[in-house]
């Protein structure tokens, strides 16, 4: 999996900008990483409430996450909200920085150099640095992949030492 993110993301990374400066092509390669992460996060570390949710379900999710997290040891970033919460509370982040500083000069999105930021990045991709700002907090990419790619390859190892089966079927991991 994480061979086939790369193999996506690396070349979008090269794109050009488009008639107003932007990257449309890298930018969209970052955000379809990050969701990709995001996702993770959210199988190894599911959140206690769950909304409409059986005290068995919330079970299930908690000792799910919790037996994923033993046996794949993941770096901090996937396990962690933080990317999570980012990309899904994107609203909140930005409710809550409009309330500190109502005329806070705010840019959605946009592809300039870390140096020439404004007062708050809404979202921001750097080409050059390979991270994704949000809400003035970044992400570097680079470790979001090599995360995905180190569990990526933990969970290949457990399936085949523990001759299991990917999704049921017969066949086994795709690699």
């Amino acid at each position: 999996m994480a061979k086939r993110i790369s193999a996506q993301v690396g070349p979008a990374i090269q794109g050009h900008p488009d008639r107003f400066g932007l990257y449309p092509i890298p930018f969209q390669a970052a955000q379809a990483l990050l969701t990709c992460a995001a996702q993770i996060s959210k199988i190894l570390s599911p959140v206690e409430g769950g909304y409409g949710r059986t005290k068995e379900q919330k079970t299930f999710a908690k000792e799910r996450g919790q037996k994923l997290t033993t046996i794949l040891d993941p770096p901090k970033i996937l396990v962690d909200r933080f990317v999570r919460n980012k990309i899904e509370h994107y609203d909140e982040g930005l409710d809550d920085i409009l309330m500190e500083n109502p005329s806070a000069h705010i840019t959605i999105m946009s592809s300039v150099a870390p140096d020439d930021r404004p007062t708050v990045v809404g979202r921001m991709f750097s080409h050059e640095t390979l991270e994704v700002v949000v809400l003035n907090e970044s992400v570097d990419l680079q470790e979001v992949v090599n995360a995905i790619a180190e569990i990526d390859k933990k969970a290949q190892q457990w399936l085949d030492d523990n001759d299991r089966v990917f999704g049921g079927n017969t066949a086994r991991h795709p690699r």
